[in-house]
C-alpha cells in the first residue's frame, strides 16, 4: 500500500521486529514489490556480532518444514560456532541498504570453503518471516 507517492524507491530495505525481510525491487504509485531475504538473488554484506570482518549473505529459500534460510560465505577460519554457542549474523554498514547491526539470522555450523581460504554455512532466519503482514521500509535520510 506504499509506493512512489510515499517517496519509496528501488533498493529501500524492508525490516520487521525479527530483522531483515528484503528490499524493494519495483515501485508503482501506491504499491511496491519486495525481494525477500530468502530469494537466492538476495545478497548483502554482513558480519557477525563481536566480529567486524565482512562476510557475504545470500538467500537460500525455505527448507522442508518451513524454515527460511540463507548461506553465509567468506567466513574466516577462526570463527567456530556450535549448537550451544551459535554465531549471530547482522547487517554491515558496507551493505548499502541497511544500517549496521540489523539481525539477519543464526549460524550453528561452518564448513571449509572451496580452496580452503574461507568457510561457508547455513543461516537460519527468523521463522516469523513466513507470516509477516507488515514491514517497515528504510529510507535514506
Amino acid at each position: 500500500r506504499k509506493g512512489k507517492k510515499d517517496h519509496l524507491s528501488i533498493g529501500n530495505g524492508a525490516i520487521f521486529n525479527g530483522g531483515i525481510v528484503g528490499r524493494i525491487v519495483s515501485v508503482e504509485s501506491s504499491s511496491s514489490n519486495i525481494e525477500l531475504i530468502t530469494n537466492s538473488s538476495f545478497r548483502i554484506v554482513a558480519h557477525f556480532i563481536k566480529d567486524k570482518r565482512p562476510v557475504t549473505f545470500q538467500g537460500n529459500g525455505v527448507d522442508v518444514g518451513g524454515q527460511p534460510s540463507g548461506i553465509v560465505f567468506d567466513v574466516p577460519h577462526d570463527l567456530k560456532p556450535t549448537e550451544n554457542r551459535p554465531l549471530k549474523l547482522v547487517s554491515s554498514s558496507l551493505g548499502g541498504n541497511f544500517p549496521q547491526g540489523i539481525p539477519i539470522g543464526t549460524v550453528f555450523n561452518l564448513e571449509g570453503g572451496e580452496g580452503g581460504l574461507f568457510q561457508t554455512g547455513k543461516v537460519e532466519l527468523d521463522p516469523r518471516i513466513n507470516e509477516i503482514q507488515e514491514v517497515t521500509i528504510l529510507k535514506p535520510q
